[in-house]
């Protein structure tokens, strides 16, 4: 006996409604997971970062998900931004796994754009994978800044209203140099319009449009700090914060860039002899705005049991908005702690020495001053062992800066290796010496 026509139907409407309430549940897990994704970044979770980008691969392999072009290209977006991410916790110490999220990432970000070309935020967590690959990877460099200029032109025409492409176009204004079509003015303003833009408009997704907002915030605050506005800077961290009050990496790391620091104690070094730890090349610091160093020297106080670092600068464009860092190995084993992320990668250092400041009246700066070990700066708390407790000076004049440490708080057993960098109070520019380190023995 043949089934009637109306059990035909009957089944069909069952495959139907089952299908569509497969389809339904799995939309309600990518919400769910999206949810968890947005909130464990902010929070700068690594555990949970894996855990949903675990959610999101598990949701990938459904065949409901993979047939639906939409929902298969975000979750290709998720797993992408879970993986970038992660890119702030891995490259201090684990470089190699760095690159490899970032390859992967990218992998899966080309699927998203082959599902939804016109996804705006998946071209800038492309570039941003595509930052951190050129950063960690010399060789390929030129290639993958290629890359990024053509993912910039193509999200302005897919989408050249979307607040995250004027995000992108910010960044590129205000970080490249004048002779690549950098305008630093401009790109303050680009922030702005981005910042205008997403108060302007409907949010499809109000949970994700909240998290590009506040880190559009966090990045326009921290441009405002490249420029030495560290009022502007402070506010716009606060708004990142009031949109995200989880948002840690500003709690950590950005605002107390912002904070007040007392005076610092100098003394007379006029009588002082100076013992030179290593040369550099004249001028050669990755941006010609800020500080670049020539020489390092030092001098050991034993009296008052302090080491001086004395930097002599091939220029110091600004006094007023500087960068000091000592990057210290300090067990003198090669092994150990993470890697610097300036032009001497290959260098870990065990302690960070800091100085990130922009001067606020005679003697007085506001930024970030004191002592760091590498567990506490590669979370982003780059002064957790000691703050405010170093001397420092820029001299234009001499064109000199100095630093004047404890030397309890620059290394345990007075044997150490190091490097020394400089740049402005927002950013690395050069290091001495450019390759491998000095050691430096105080007993």
């Amino acid at each position: 006996m043949k089934p009637s026509k109306t059990v035909f139907i009957y089944l069909a409407c069952v495959t139907v409604v089952v299908a569509i309430a497969c389809l339904s549940g799995q939309t309600s897990e990518f919400t769910a997971a999206r949810a968890a994704l947005l909130e464990t970044s902010m929070k700068a979770d690594s555990a949970g970062l894996v855990q949903t980008r675990q959610r999101f691969e598990k949701l990938l392999q459904n065949g409901e998900v993979a047939r639906n072009d939409s929902l298969a290209a975000w979750t290709h977006y998720y797993i992408a931004f879970a993986n970038w991410q992660l890119a702030f916790v891995t490259f201090g110490n684990r470089q190699p796994e760095t690159i490899k999220l970032m390859e992967e990432a990218l992998a899966h970000l080309a699927e998203t754009m082959k599902l939804k070309a016109d996804l705006a935020e998946a071209y800038s967590v492309m570039r941003r994978c595509q930052f951190w690959l050129a950063t960690l990877d010399r060789g390929r460099g030129r290639a993958i800044w290629a890359e990024s200029n053509a993912a910039l032109q193509k999200a302005q025409t897919v989408a050249p209203e979307h607040p995250v492409v004027m995000l992108e176009e910010a960044i590129n204004l205000f970080y490249n140099p004048p002779q690549a079509g950098g305008d630093q003015q401009k790109g303050l303003e680009r922030f702005q319009a981005a910042l205008r833009r997403f108060a302007s408009r409907p949010a499809k997704d109000a949970a994700h449009e909240k998290w590009w907002q506040a880190t559009t915030h966090m990045m326009y605050g921290q441009a405002h700090l490249g420029v030495g506005n560290i009022e502007a800077a402070e506010k716009d961290f606060q708004a990142a914060l009031t949109l995200e009050p989880n948002f840690a990496y500003v709690k950590n790391s950005m605002l107390p860039m912002t904070q007040h620091v007392p005076a610092p104690a100098m003394r007379d070094l006029a009588q002082a002899t100076w013992t030179t730890l290593a040369q550099d090349a004249e001028s050669d610091g990755r941006n010609p705005n800020w500080a670049a160093v020539k020489a390092l020297s030092y001098f050991y106080d034993a009296t008052a049991d302090t080491v001086w670092f004395k930097r002599d600068l091939s220029r110091l464009p600004n006094p007023n908005a500087f960068g000091i860092n000592l990057v210290i190995d300090t067990d003198e084993d090669q092994s150990t702690g993470a890697n610097w992320w300036g032009g001497n990668r290959a260098f870990k250092y065990d302690r960070l020495v800091t100085v990130w400041v922009v001067k606020n009246g005679a003697n007085a700066y506001r930024g970030a001053v004191g002592v760091g070990d590498f567990q506490g700066v590669t979370e982003g708390r780059y002064i957790n062992l000691f703050q405010n407790n170093l001397a420092f000076r820029a001299d234009s004049a001499l064109k000199t800066m100095l630093l004047g440490i404890k030397s309890s708080e620059l290394d345990d057993d007075g044997g150490m290796n190091l490097i020394a960098a400089v740049g402005s109070n927002a950013g690395w520019n050069d290091d001495v010496p450019d390759s491998s380190s000095v050691p430096l023995d105080l007993n």
